[in-house]
């Protein structure tokens, strides 16, 4: 399936701009820190009117961040330690909108505080060690490349949060600005960069982290702009090798921190050595959630071992090594279920963008037309036996078996409210056919039951995503013709040997009941074990 138009990074924007943006403290605090003649009285009331912000930023000033002499117990103190550019920083890095943070839980949100906070301290240090400036806005902007996949999140749900546990369980197989791109069309990090413009943060905010999607180059860049995008670049390098143990990413980091900031293997090792400190430190100030176990140091000299062996040529052997049949079956499991989820993500993303359970916009298809049910031109249907069936559905299973991919199986039925034209599985199909959703049903296979009725077998395709198209197809397909559809679906992700046709088939009628028993088109699922 093709990537969708890049269009839909605007329609995300769009969508997250009308409904997120940054608190209006922030807002106020920029406005304050933007006159010349500031005033810290009404700087540091402003503040005061939003005390979880202002509690977040004493936890982080009294951090090892800052490592200040003394406890800081006022923000009345904290603006005369830190002075008014990195409190206003400090603002802007942590006024990610509530609802926004809100939108993942669990392991996806873990993996996203841990990489997003480490990769921000990172970035900080490395502005700090190899330029002696701008830490703070390389902090900052740490924070904010990440708001894209905020959004993305609360866009997509599970269907995004299953992408990034599972690119985040496979290590540097399967990156997830791959994944995103084969599912999207973009990266996080893209949508970031646009929603940092239209929230109207300083560009230079922008430049970064819009220079970090597919290693753009950074040599020419100028100035503070140069420092933010390389710092920024040092600091997701590293992350990706402390966070994710991608161990061949050291000789990278090594090179980009020589290059960018004269910054050998040492000084590199001194900013991992505070690292995963600062990192709990930030979230306990944020109250975010990390991953457990994290042993920064232990992966750096795990790191530097592996390079060692590299540049001795006595790897080899090590890296020449088999691997069992199991292992190769798991890594194509592992794949497989990878390409599933980005098949998720992409069906919710075409609903997305066309505005709710609209077809999606492909240029193949003509706009749907209707069909020879609305000409009365009823065709002649084979009625198939459940014995048929059964065998049919046996079949599949073992192709599904063999090829290790999951099964689905549909049974839908057609109904006419105009008593002047007629029903049929024949018409429904030929609409299909001409639809948005053609594409869909390439590798589908049709057994008609009843005039009305039929079974249809989809491989290669997950069922929530069956799900989101059949939902699709009935709203169109009763905007467009006398017919409404119900549908029952069940499916089975991985059909184990002797698993029985009867129940997948006997599941998908049953959920066909329920469906008709609701008023208008209706899709019912299950999944079978």
């Amino acid at each position: 399936m093709p990537p969708v138009e890049v269009t839909t990074l605007d329609a995300l924007a769009d969508r997250a701009g009308r409904l997120y943006s940054p608190p209006a403290v922030a807002l106020e605090v920029l406005r304050l820190t933007d006159d010349p003649k500031i005033d810290g009285r009404a700087l540091c009331k402003c503040l005061e009117g939003d005390p979880a912000l202002a509690g977040k930023l004493l936890r982080v000033v009294n951090s090892s961040l800052y490592g200040l002499p003394r406890q800081v117990a006022s923000l009345t103190e904290a603006i005369a330690l830190l002075g008014v550019q990195p409190l206003k920083l400090l603002v802007l890095g942590f006024s990610i909108p509530d609802d926004l943070v809100a939108a993942a839980t669990g392991e996806a949100m873990q993996l996203y505080w841990t990489e997003t906070l480490t990769a921000a301290a990172a970035a900080r240090q490395f502005a700090v060690e190899g330029w002696g400036r701008l830490g703070d806005e390389a902090f900052a902007v740490g924070l904010m490349q990440g708001v894209g996949q905020l959004v993305l999140f609360e866009q997509f749900g599970e269907a995004y949060a299953t992408l990034v546990s599972g690119a985040a369980r496979r290590e540097s197989k399967h990156t997830l600005e791959g994944l995103e791109r084969d599912a999207l069309g973009f990266e996080h990090r893209e949508l970031s960069a646009e929603l940092v413009r239209r929230w109207r943060l300083p560009e230079s905010f922008a430049t970064a982290i819009g220079r970090q999607v597919d290693g753009l180059p950074l040599e020419d860049l100028q100035g503070d702009d140069a420092c933010l995008a390389q710092a920024l670049r040092l600091g997701n390098l590293l992350t990706r090798l402390l966070l994710y143990r991608d161990l061949e990413s050291l000789p990278e980091l090594i090179n980009a921190a020589e290059r960018y900031a004269n910054l050998n293997r040492r000084q590199i090792n001194k900013i991992v050595g505070s690292l995963c400190e600062e990192t709990r430190q930030l979230a306990e100030a944020l109250s975010a959630p990390l991953i457990e176990g994290l042993d920064y140091q232990q992966t750096l000299v795990e790191a530097h071992a592996r390079l060692s062996l590299l540049s001795e040529q006595s790897a080899v052997r090590m890296m020449g090594m088999s691997r069992s049949t199991e292992e190769m079956d798991e890594d194509e499991r592992l794949c497989r279920d990878l390409l599933l989820e980005t098949r998720r993500l992409s069906a919710a993303v075409r609903v997305m963008v066309a505005g709710g359970l609209e077809p999606r916009n492909d240029p193949s298809h003509e706009e749907a037309k209707p069909a020879r049910a609305r000409r009365g031109v009823p065709a002649p249907v084979e009625i198939c036996s459940r014995d048929w069936l059964l065998e049919k559905t046996d079949v599949a299973i073992g192709d599904s078996r063999e090829t290790r991919s999951g099964l689905v199986l549909s049974v839908v039925e057609a109904s006419c409210g105009d008593a002047k034209a007629d029903a049929d599985v024949i018409a429904l199909r030929q609409w299909i056919d001409e639809s948005p959703w053609a594409s869909d049903f390439v590798r589908a296979v049709w057994a008609p039951t009843a005039r009305n009725r039929a079974v249809v077998w989809m491989t290669g395709i997950d069922r929530i995503e069956v799900n989101r198209v059949w939902t699709a197809v009935g709203i169109a397909l009763q905007k467009a013709t006398p017919m409404t559809l119900d549908v029952g679906v069940a499916g089975v992700a991985h059909p184990t040997k002797g698993f029985q046709s009867e129940g997948l088939l006997t599941a998908a009628e049953r959920c066909l009941a329920g469906a008709i028993a609701q008023a208008g088109p209706s899709v019912k699922s299950i999944e079978v074990f």
